[in-house]
Order: structure tokens, then sequence, then C-alpha cells
């Protein structure tokens, strides 16, 4: 089952008991998988909607029967990330997208070490949550904001599903053992959050240890996001 190739498309490419393709699906499809009419593949609608395909043509394939996707997961998991250099943003977000995080918000920061991303890059961080959701087996696929300062964001989050990453915080199991199914998880950029930004936070939600050690921006996004996601359902 983990072979057969998953694909988002528009709701509107479902009809009747057909899919069509859009033009860059189907070229993936055709030109980059190579499917054949008789092939096999899964079109989700990013929403309740995911059908087994078969190909008839490189414009249309028919529903063979329902595919059953991962369902969002009990805990809902926002995750702010402090904008970062290189790959690290992308793999940070990739991750967030295989582990389940409902919602990813790109942050500026004091520290933040690049400027705001430009269309075609947030075109592209698009197309790599769907990708890695997709790869996941997710019903519904990580959803990404435009990107937001520091300041503004905490202006819409609740202090009391807050958590933000510190080396001087509570244990996780402490944090989120809690009975909540629901987090805004906060990462911070390479050098940490700025002590301005520190005494903000302090009245806008709790801090987490992730242990002694110094780590990167997507290593301590994976840590703390699967802790997050895990926890609380370990109780």
């Amino acid at each position: 089952m983990n072979r057969v190739p998953r694909i988002y498309l528009s709701p509107s490419a479902f009809v009747d008991r057909s899919v069509r393709p859009s033009q860059e699906a189907a070229h993936h499809l055709f030109r980059v998988l190579r499917l054949r009419p008789g092939d096999q593949w899964a079109a989700l609608d990013g929403k309740s909607r995911s059908w087994l395909c078969e190909v008839v043509d490189e414009t249309q394939s028919r529903k063979i029967e329902d595919w059953i996707a991962v369902a969002p997961l009990p805990i809902h998991l926002e995750v702010g990330l402090a904008l970062c250099k290189g790959q690290r943003f992308e793999n940070a977000l990739e991750k967030m997208a295989e582990l389940g995080a409902v919602r990813l918000i790109p942050l500026e920061t004091e520290r933040t070490e690049r400027g705001l991303p430009s269309s075609s890059k947030l075109l592209r961080w698009d197309q790599i949550a769907k990708s890695a959701s997709a790869l996941a087996n997710r019903l519904v696929p990580l959803q990404i904001s435009a990107p937001r300062p520091l300041e503004d964001f905490l202006r819409e989050t609740d202090p009391a599903t807050t958590v933000y990453c510190h080396h001087d915080g509570a244990s996780p199991p402490e944090l989120f053992r809690h009975p909540r199914n629901r987090f805004t998880l906060l990462i911070g950029p390479e050098g940490g959050f700025s002590s301005s930004e520190l005494e903000e936070l302090q009245g806008r939600g709790k801090r987490v240890s992730l242990g002694p050690l110094t780590l990167r921006v997507e290593t301590a996004a994976v840590v703390a996001a699967a802790l997050a996601l895990t926890l609380p359902t370990t109780r």
C-alpha cells in the first residue's frame, strides 16, 4: 500500500467516480513516476475525500474504491518556527508535515538569519508540505501560514496552550502530559530568543526544556513536536 503514489488535488478534480488531474499533477504522475494505463494511485482532496484510482489515460483516472488515509491526529499542534538559513527551515517544515502538525507559521524574530521569503519560496514551501504530507498518508496536509513577526503572532495565541523551548524550562513529561488536546509550539532562531522576546514570552506561555545540549532549529522542532504529539496520549 505504501508504494501507491498519493497526490492532493483540488476538489473540482473529482467528478462522479473519475478524477482529472491538474497539469502539474499529470506531469508528476506520467513524466516523473511514469505511470501507465492500469496503474494505481491515490487522489486526495485535502479535506475528507481520498480515492484509490486506476489510470485510464493521461487526462483521467477512475475510482476503484475509497483510499484509507490517516485522519488528523488527536493532538492539534501548531508550530511557530523562526525563519532560518539554508535548507534548515525546509527540513523542519518537511518533518512537521510527516509528524502530523496541523499548521506551521514562519516567524520573524530579532535573531532571524534571513529576510522574508519571496512568493516563489512560499509556493515551494507549500509544495514541500503537501509532498511530505502525502508521503505520510495524511488525509489533510500541513498548512503553511504567511510569515508573521513573533510579537504579532503572540497576540493571537492562548497562554494556556502555548509552549516555547528554553534550556531552563520544565521537563517535557511535566508540561505535555496535561489533559489538553491542543498546543502552540514556538521554536526560536539560532542563538535562541532574545532577552526582550523571552520577557514577552514569559507572560504568553510556558517554557519547556529539551535537555542540556544545544540543538539546531530543525532538530529542536522535530524533538519538541514529537514530544507534544505523543506524551499527552501516554497518560
